[in-house]
Formats: C-alpha cells, sequence, structure tokens
C-alpha cells in the first residue's frame, strides 16, 4: 500500500515525504477507515444481531470459535442453509 501512496503522490506531482513518514501516513488512512467502517456497520445492528454476532467470537472448548463450528469449520464458506439463515436474520434488521 506504500508503494501505491508513493506512486499517487510522484502522479500528482508532490514531494515525497521520507518512507517512515509516509508508513505513518498510511497506517492512520488505513486505521481511519476502517474505524469509519466500522462505525457505519455499528449504527445499522440492532442488539439482538450484535449480541449473536459476539456470540460467534467465543471460544468452545476444542479451541475453535464458533463462527467454524457455523460455517461447518471452513472459513471462507457456509452451507446453502446457514447462508439462507444468516439471508433471514439479516431481514429482520
Amino acid at each position: 500500500m506504500i508503494r501505491e501512496a508513493e506512486d499517487y503522490l510522484r502522479n500528482k506531482g508532490h514531494v515525497l515525504p521520507s518512507v517512515d513518514v509516509l508508513r505513518r501516513l498510511v497506517l492512520s488512512a488505513r486505521k481511519q477507515g476502517v474505524e469509519d467502517a466500522m462505525g457505519k456497520v455499528d449504527t445499522l445492528l440492532c442488539n439482538n444481531i450484535r449480541n449473536d454476532l459476539d456470540k460467534l467470537l467465543v471460544v468452545d472448548e476444542k479451541n475453535n470459535s464458533k463462527w467454524n463450528k457455523f460455517t461447518n469449520r471452513r472459513n471462507n464458506r457456509a452451507t446453502g442453509s446457514v447462508a439462507k439463515n444468516i439471508e433471514d436474520k439479516s431481514d429482520h434488521l
């Protein structure tokens, strides 16, 4: 991401700051972006959905998160029924 920032500033004709300053700027912008996104998502969630999401982060006795159990232990895929369950819950927002 620092390389993209360098290219952007260079294309705009700006004098480049040191690598350390540029790194801090990129990290600050990334942090601000995440905070903004989280703030927007947070305003859309009711307490019930927020509590359900928090429960997914609890680690069970086998040291697998409930989210992995919920999604058949695959981080990137869920069954059709799980996806439908999530979709049904989101309809009630």
